[in-house]
């Protein structure tokens, strides 16, 4: 599993090109509203967490996000036909968090 916090970190991940955009694009709104040097653990903003198993999938579901309804699901294939999916959760009044698995 890894935690994005930033646009910037977007270039340094291992994902397909389409994730990669779309995730950029979301966190760079987060930044641009938010601003680019936030403490996303304790500051309006959010993050993305990716889960890039099964495994991760069912330690987000269990542990972080447990009851919460999602704000948003968009699903994502890549030109190779792998599926992925961004899901938009509303944590708490200050905090988002982001989910690609």
């Amino acid at each position: 599993m890894q935690k994005v916090r930033y646009q910037r970190e977007v270039k340094h991940l291992r994902l397909p090109d389409e994730v990669k955009l779309r995730l950029s694009e979301t966190l760079g709104i987060l930044d641009e509203n938010y601003g680019d040097n936030r403490d996303v653990d304790v500051q309006l903003g959010g993050y993305a967490l990716i889960a890039e198993n099964l495994f991760d999938t069912k330690y987000i579901q269990k542990n972080l996000i447990k009851d919460t309804v999602p704000e948003e699901v968009e699903e994502i294939v890549t030109n190779d036909g792998l599926e992925y999916n961004l899901i938009l959760f509303i944590v708490s009044i200050y905090r988002k968090l982001f989910f690609i698995f």
